[in-house]
């Protein structure tokens, strides 16, 4: 089989903020795939897609499409121009819909479908102007973030409000900075969890929970912005991804909630949500598609290695491939 890897260039508009670097690392990931592919007797190419490049996807001679474009937030237009262009192909196309991926890329719309299915998501307040007026009965603190960024983009220590005055301020100074809403969140203290889930043959399958360990033991640490990306700060790789310790109680309400909402929302082909757990109860504070299949930062010293813990490297891009087959095999498009 022919696997065409489509991968996107950071966009202009990013690349002009401090924050270009974020999808600076897709052509490492895009190379990595492309060799665990081929390790499996896959015939692979790789495409890089800048913004004023996009309509070429609709030339590319594949069986499938590995779909690594990650443009989102203010860029979500140039995605949609993609999947345009991947529907025109006709062929298999690996995980999210266009529909799910703009859903997903807007944390106030995503947690307002997590409400509405009885899923556990933080309270939370939206400022559209920063000039809202905001409950007195909010829990404190709260966590702010732009409402349409990704990779932790906006998010330090100084996005925690401990009172009503700073949860505006911070909000009001997301605004200015992102062009967009803010959305300010309880902030659950417990156990920081990334569930990866993988579509197999139409079912769900839960890899091994894994938990996030701060180095600080900090209650209220968190991946900031500066600890997944800015090698120059100090809380650079302050936590370190080991395979959580769970009671069965806690692994079977985690993964039964991570499924429904899988399945609820319209998730396909792999997903990775980020979970907190406090008195047993697993909050979801984000749902991401297409999540990144490998970190950069991280040397695979060999291709069969459990990049994710529980599936080897090549085993698992290879199941993201055939759940796009199974899928396209029965008429659903992206």
């Amino acid at each position: 089989m022919h696997i065409a890897i489509v991968y996107s260039l950071p966009s202009k508009r990013l690349l002009a903020t401090q924050y270009g670097e974020t999808d600076e690392d897709s052509a490492i990931i895009a190379r990595v795939v492309a060799k665990g592919l081929g390790a499996r007797g896959q015939n692979v190419t790789i495409y890089s897609i800048a913004e004023d490049q996009i309509a070429m996807i609709s030339s590319i001679k594949a069986d499938c499409i590995f779909n690594l474009v990650e443009w989102c937030g203010q860029d979500i237009e140039l995605s949609k121009r993609a999947f345009e262009c991947f529907r025109k192909l006709r062929v298999p196309v690996t995980g999210s819909s266009e529909e799910l991926f703009v859903l997903t890329g807007d944390k106030i719309r995503v947690k307002h479908e997590l409400k509405k299915m009885g899923i556990p998501t933080p309270r939370g307040f939206v400022f559209k102007t920063g000039d809202e007026k905001v409950p007195h009965d909010l829990p404190y603190p709260m966590l702010v973030k732009p409402s349409l960024e990704h990779c932790s983009m906006g998010l330090t220590y100084g996005s925690i409000a401990y009172n009503m005055g700073e949860v505006e301020a911070i909000a009001k100074r997301q605004i200015q900075i992102f062009h967009q809403s803010a959305l300010a969140e309880e902030f659950i203290v417990g156990r920081e969890l990334l569930v990866y889930l993988l579509e197999e043959e139409g079912g769900v399958r839960v890899l091994p929970i894994e938990e996030v360990i701060f180095s600080n033991h900090n209650p209220l640490a968190f991946q900031t912005y500066e600890s997944k990306w800015d090698q120059d700060h100090l809380d650079y790789k302050t936590s370190k991804v080991v395979v959580a310790d769970l009671s069965r109680e806690e692994q079977n309400i985690i993964e039964s909630t991570c499924v429904k909402a899988f399945k609820k929302i319209g998730f396909r082909g792999y997903a990775r949500f980020d979970v907190r757990l406090r008195d047993t109860i697993p909050y979801l504070l984000e749902t991401n598609v297409n999540p990144s299949v490998y970190d950069s930062d991280e040397e695979l010293k060999d291709i069969n290695d459990e990049v994710i813990f529980g599936i080897k490297f090549s085993d698992y891009l290879m199941a993201i491939v055939e759940s796009a087959l199974w899928h396209y095999e029965r008429g659903s498009v992206v």
